[in-house]
């Protein structure tokens, strides 16, 4: 119960995983079952995923560059290269 208040964001196989290294022997179901019946399921991963993605988008953008190598065929059948780099921050 105290991993799962302490840890309010992990799931029941990494409770269950941190329970087995601490030494004690108990399966995931068990450990499922307690934090669900004391309530404590962990959170929605979709929705904070994302917002930590551009939260982390946001604070590093002065340090981000965005890349493309591309080519493109030209009607005198010669082949041109491009490389694209972009400044994520402008």
């Amino acid at each position: 119960m105290r991993l799962g208040t302490d840890n309010p964001r992990w799931g029941f196989r990494r409770g269950h995983g941190e329970l087995r290294r601490l030494g004690h022997t108990i399966s995931t179901a068990t450990v499922r079952r307690i934090l669900r019946a004391a309530g404590l399921t962990p959170g929605r991963r979709g929705q904070t995923a994302r917002r930590e993605w551009t939260e982390f988008l946001k604070a590093q953008a002065n340090g981000l560059l965005a890349t493309d190598f591309f080519h493109t065929d030209t009607i005198g059948l010669q082949r041109l290269y491009a490389l694209f780099i972009m400044e994520v921050r402008t």
